[in-house]
């Protein structure tokens, strides 16, 4: 995703903290930086400073989607990748780690993807539920 206007951007970004009250145990509210869906099959990007932890909850979400899809995760300076994560069973295993890394590294991985998920349709697998919003 291209930011064309980042002052919209910022202006749109909700603050989720009103859904608090609705859970139990301290659970909230997560994002995910990045998604792409090919033939439905989804690749979820996620981004962090460098030596930042993945916090236990987004650890467990991150599981929980590469057993039917696919998550990179990318350490790094913004645009200055030092370490990714890839994990999805059907590609990449339970969790690939690269580091050090670079652009091309990730470039090279999002392609390999792009071209699984073009050639195996998540649908064919699974019935698909749903109807266009």
């Amino acid at each position: 995703m291209t930011i064309n206007n980042m002052d919209q951007y910022i202006k749109s970004l909700w603050d989720w903290a009103f859904l608090d009250k609705c859970f139990k145990y301290g659970i909230r509210v997560t994002d995910i930086d990045g998604c792409i869906e090919r033939k439905h099959n989804l690749l979820f990007l996620e981004t962090k400073l460098p030596k930042v932890k993945i916090p236990y909850g987004q650890q467990r979400l991150f599981t929980n989607l590469a057993m039917y899809h696919h998550v990179i995760i990318i350490w790094g300076e913004k645009n200055i990748p030092e370490k990714v994560k890839l994990m999805g069973v059907e590609l990449f295993g339970r969790g690939k780690i690269i580091k050090p890394c670079n652009i091309e590294d990730i470039q090279y991985n999002i392609k390999k993807w792009f071209e699984w998920a073009d050639k195996n349709p998540f649908c064919d697998r699974y019935e698909y539920i749903g109807k266009d919003i």
